[in-house]
């Protein structure tokens, strides 16, 4: 901070400073300061001006400029004359909006076109809640002074809290034409794209303060933001870190952080980051509200239901520690309670994210207790919700389906009872098949064999695809073209993602890699590995159906067509019809398991699959305490059930929902037919 106000006092006692004189004419070297500014010399502008406090142009030109830039404290040593605006600027920084706005007026009666007293006007106005005579007096500065870019700021301002966001932007831009510099309208142009969804527009912004100023807190927190609402969390996770090291003491970037960590799965960074917000704002409900969200994640449900009971006691009436308290008490078995908690919350009130899991957690219990029309309709509600996402908006729907008829019909083409040969991967089982198939539950459960180890749902496989896509002239026809020692560089490629994901430790002698639509890419995983082993996991097609439409997914090409129960059988029905010619092509080397059969007969099952898998029976494969200890957090709609005893209150669950699964039972029909299940 420059210390102009001894100096200013000092000239005041000595009769020397001159207060603000008409403004219609500024002074020659405010004129230059404002054509510094024009060229992005901010700098060199500030300087100029603060040489000539003087001259009353370039003083209030400092005072309001300062004032922009969210530095009241700086701005009030300018204002120390007796001439009005000074007086009507002390006046509102006391919070005296009354007098501001008078003090305002007398100034503008001796001079009607001074622009510092028509935004010093305006101000007042504002937050007295006149919003039209705010907007007149602005756009009247800007008019008089076109080069006012602070007057322009300001009217972006006043038409964004009026809800006018498209004239809004505009107004911010027209204040950066007049002065790039200005860092509180690139970053409140920013906000303002970001609230209206537009990531790439906010981080446009955002990236122009950090080319600025690499340390810029609110530039750093607010493009992590944005970056994670544009879906790229890893780019997101290092904004916000970097956040975090400039700032530890401000709660948000913790608290941003952990909302990134605990999407990307990082369930323990989410925690440790969680806690350190509320060390810092130890009375926020909201930060226990989240925190007692990613408890719950982690299945660590006494923690949850502790922090829980912090918060409440805080905030007995949060909609979101309400919300969270039904989810645990469905959790411990208790739908009736978690209903009751959900009865105290008004759905209107809760923003989109929340209130989508309102919707969702109301599902869910409904469904428990047996109420099978609302908790459809509930599903509808969060579904809906889910749809109008700005990632939902920005995923191509089509190109999922393109993908499968793609590979459905190189399948097809493919040498009847051709089949590859060789020992590569005999070390390897893909487990696979349509979501909600069982494909977790199978999962978990083989990794507790001490021969076996998992890797849940990693794109070891996903990279190998993009990379024939665009390496070796398109996916899945470049399959055909591979030759040996382009094999064998996709296997070394594939071994080393697939490292990333193991611990150091392990040499298991049974890798299971797990992806459900990777089924579609099971041609050219045989191809790549011959001797590897393959499970298909089943499920009658209207639970596996009504399963995906009853959960909520993050937006991707696939899973965003489970927002609408005829997306979802039309997801199905795609992949599912893809699936005869590709398996065709991997017989030799794959098994079948329906969740039914794994539901019902589990012993008998697994011992099935450990003696294809080659392994050794394991008692320890049937003690559900297993399967959630020692491993991190389980990140597919099945987290909840994977501590549980195998249940089978989703079998057959479809048959409640029928009324609703009626239109769409022929094209099921069809595959259930194939894979052996009735629709009676």
């Amino acid at each position: 901070m420059q210390p102009a106000l001894p100096a200013l006092t000092a000239r005041m006692r000595a009769g020397t400073l001159q207060p603000i004189l008409a403004m219609n004419q500024p002074s020659a070297t405010e004129s230059r300061a404002r054509s510094l500014l024009a060229d992005d010399r901010s700098e060199d502008a500030l300087a100029l001006l603060r040489s000539n406090l003087d001259d009353p142009a370039c003083r209030a030109s400092l005072r309001d400029w300062l004032l922009s830039e969210q530095n009241p404290a700086e701005a009030a040593e300018l204002a120390v004359t007796d001439d009005p605006v000074d007086h009507a600027f002390r006046a509102h920084l006391a919070g005296d909006f009354e007098n501001a706005a008078e003090l305002a007026r007398r100034a503008l009666q001796e001079r009607p076109d001074d622009h510092h007293a028509l935004l010093h006007l305006a101000r007042a106005l504002h937050n007295l809640g006149h919003a039209t005579a705010a907007l007149a007096a602005l756009e009247k500065a800007v008019q008089v002074r076109p080069d006012f870019a602070e007057a322009w700021y300001a009217l972006a301002h006043a038409l964004r809290a009026g809800g006018r966001m498209n004239d809004a932007m505009n107004c911010y831009l027209r204040a950066i034409e007049q002065a790039p510099g200005l860092r509180q309208a690139w970053l409140n142009l920013g906000i303002t794209r970001f609230n209206l969804d537009d990531a790439q527009g906010a981080l446009t912004c955002f990236e122009e303060l950090l080319d600025r100023d690499p340390d810029d807190l609110e530039a750093l927190i607010h493009s992590g933001l944005t970056l994670q609402l544009a879906g790229d969390l890893p780019a997101a996770r290092n904004r916000l870190e970097r956040a975090v090291v400039q700032a530890p003491t401000d709660p948000r970037a913790h608290r941003f952080l952990a909302a990134v960590c605990n999407e990307i799965g990082d369930g323990e960074t989410a925690i440790n980051e969680l806690e350190l917000a509320i060390e810092l704002e130890p009375r926020d409900p909201e930060l226990r509200a989240e925190l007692a969200g990613v408890l719950e994640l982690s299945s660590r449900l006494d923690e949850m239901a502790e922090t829980l009971r912090q918060g409440l006691a805080l905030a007995p009436g949060h909609a979101g520690l309400n919300l969270e308290a039904a989810r645990l008490a469905r959790r411990r078995g208790q739908p009736d309670q978690a209903l009751k908690r959900l009865g105290a919350i008004d759905p209107g009130t809760l923003p989109p994210r929340l209130a989508q899991q309102y919707f969702h957690e109301a599902s869910l219990n409904l469904d428990r207790l047996g109420n099978a029309d609302q908790a459809i309709e509930a599903m509808h509600q969060a579904n809906s919700i889910t749809a109008r996402e700005p990632r939902a908006r920005s995923v191509d729907r089509s190109r999922f389906f393109r993908h499968v008829d793609l590979v459905g019909e190189w399948a097809r083409k493919q040498r009847s009872g051709a089949q590859a040969s060789g020992s590569e991967g005999d070390d390897l089982c893909f487990l696979f098949g349509f979501p909600r198939s069982g494909t977790t539950l199978l999962e978990t459960m083989l990794d507790i064999h001490p021969q076996a180890a998992s890797v849940e749902e990693k794109p070891t496989i996903e990279s190998l695809v993009e990379l024939l896509d665009r390496d070796f002239g398109g996916y899945p026809e470049a399959i055909d073209r591979l030759g040996p020692s382009d094999l064998e560089q996709l296997r070394h490629a594939y071994r080393q993602r697939l490292s990333a994901w193991l611990p150091p430790s392990d040499q298991p002698r049974m890798i299971v890699d797990k992806m459900p639509l990777r089924l579609l890419e099971a041609g050219f995983i045989h191809r790549l590995f011959p001797a590897a082993r393959m499970i298909l996991a089943l499920r009658h097609p209207c639970d596996t159906v009504l399963s995906n439409y009853m959960q909520l997914f993050d937006a991707s090409e696939a899973m965003i067509h489970t927002t609408s129960l005829e997306g979802t059988v039309r997801l199905y029905d795609a992949v599912m019809s893809a699936w005869p010619p590709i398996e065709r092509l991997v017989s030799n080397r794959l098994t079948r398991l329906r969740y039914e059969d794994l539901v019902d007969s589990t012993e008998s099952e697994l011992q099935r699959l450990c003696r294809f898998l080659g392994l050794g029976w394991d008692d320890s494969l049937l003690d559900p305490r297993h399967r959630a200890a020692g491993r991190e957090r389980v990140r597919t709609a099945s987290y909840q059930q994977i501590g549980e005893a195998v249940y089978r209150r989703a079998v057959g669950r479809w048959q409640r929902y029928r009324s609703h699964l009626e239109p769409h039972l022929p094209v099921l029909k069809v595959h259930a037919d194939r894979f052996g299940y009735e629709l009676d």
